[in-house]
């Protein structure tokens, strides 16, 4: 990619605009460092210290002593991705609360903490009983 790139950028005009080489060099960075799961458990970490005091968000456990920057060991999570909660009928789950929940976490993450998930898609959040909202997949958690 980073090839191609650089030669878009040598040889087209038209695309010399959208910096290529330079967006694959982000793209580059991002991805190596979603995929370090020593950086995930560390973002885990993190949000739950966030959370700590809030019992309506959860984040997983993740086991220090089993982790490398290839493997991330943590704790099963048995509930229900939240795509799938919004597809439901199921009336177990209160729909506006969670809803409110999660806007208000995120407004917390990004306004208060300066800490966020940056990948808060539906498959990434999951559902626990009583409605609580538990974030997985935080390699790509940012500082504001």
């Amino acid at each position: 990619m980073k090839y191609l790139a650089a030669q878009i950028h040598k040889y087209n005009e038209d695309f010399r605009k959208y910096n290529l080489p330079a967006m694959i060099d982000e793209f580059d960075y991002t991805i190596h460092i979603e995929l370090d799961f020593i950086n995930e458990q560390v973002n885990m970490k993190q949000l739950e210290a966030n959370f700590a005091e809030d019992e309506t968000i959860y984040i997983p456990i993740a086991y220090s002593d089993y982790c490398t920057s290839k493997i991330l060991t943590m704790e099963f999570i048995d509930g229900t991705k939240l795509s799938d909660v919004i597809e439901s009928d199921n009336e177990e789950f209160d729909k506006p609360l969670l809803a409110k929940r999660a806007i208000d976490s995120f407004i917390r993450q990004v306004l208060i903490d300066g800490f966020f998930h940056a990948d808060p898609h539906a498959g990434n959040i999951m559902i626990l009983d009583d409605n609580v909202l538990c974030y997985i997949d935080l390699g790509g958690s940012w500082n504001s």
